[in-house]
Formats: C-alpha cells, sequence, structure tokens
C-alpha cells in the first residue's frame, strides 16, 4: 500500500499535462526617455514548455516578429516586456496588443502614450 501510494504522489507531482496559456494581460506601462516600456503577464496551467508570442502596434508598424518564452514545471507565468519609443517633440498614442501565437491563441491590449 506504501509503495502504491508513493507511486500515485510521484506521478502527480511529477507528471505535467501539455502547457496552456490560461491569460493574457497587460501588466505595466513605466514611461522612459522618450518612449514607454509595457510589461506583460501571460498565464500558464504550470507545466513545462515554451510560449510563442508578439507584440503589435496599432497604427504603425506590422506585427513583430514572433517570439519565443521558456515555461519551467510549476511556474504559472512568465513576464515579457517590450520597449514603445517615441519619434519627434510631442506625445502620440499607440494601441499595443500583446498576441500569444501558442499553446493556443490569447490577447490582451492597452492604450500607451509616449512622451517626448
Amino acid at each position: 500500500v506504501l509503495v502504491a501510494a508513493a507511486g500515485v504522489v510521484l506521478y502527480a507531482r511529477f507528471h505535467h499535462g501539455p502547457l496552456r496559456v490560461t491569460g493574457v494581460v497587460i501588466s505595466r506601462q513605466a514611461p522612459a526617455r522618450c518612449g514607454t516600456v509595457v510589461t506583460g503577464q501571460i498565464a500558464t496551467n504550470g507545466s513545462p514548455g515554451i510560449v510563442s508570442y508578439r507584440w503589435v502596434f496599432t497604427p504603425g508598424s506590422q506585427p513583430g516578429q514572433r517570439l519565443e518564452q521558456s515555461v519551467a514545471a510549476g511556474q504559472h507565468g512568465v513576464q515579457v516586456t517590450v520597449a514603445v519609443q517615441g519619434a519627434g517633440p510631442g506625445s502620440a498614442t499607440q494601441q499595443v496588443t500583446l498576441q500569444v501565437l501558442a499553446p493556443g491563441r490569447d490577447a490582451a491590449s492597452a492604450a500607451v502614450t509616449v512622451r517626448c
């Protein structure tokens, strides 16, 4: 009975299902010199794997390149950042979107004002 119980405990502790993204939020905006640093939080189910994502800026440029972030077993989220740079004097507002591309799809957006 003890061996079976130990087996169940070890299986539950070390066996993880596939990685799933459980949520995405833009969690912080911090002003920087002629720009803003945007932080996003990608929540996961705690299984190990790789999350693929990209940043999208509207209006403006094409979607950003595909990026990847490793997730360790037991880690229930990762933070990702992007710097939004201004161009010239004044201020401008952009919509910044964090898109999760895999596993699954999810997204979060926030309006970001950049002042120079």
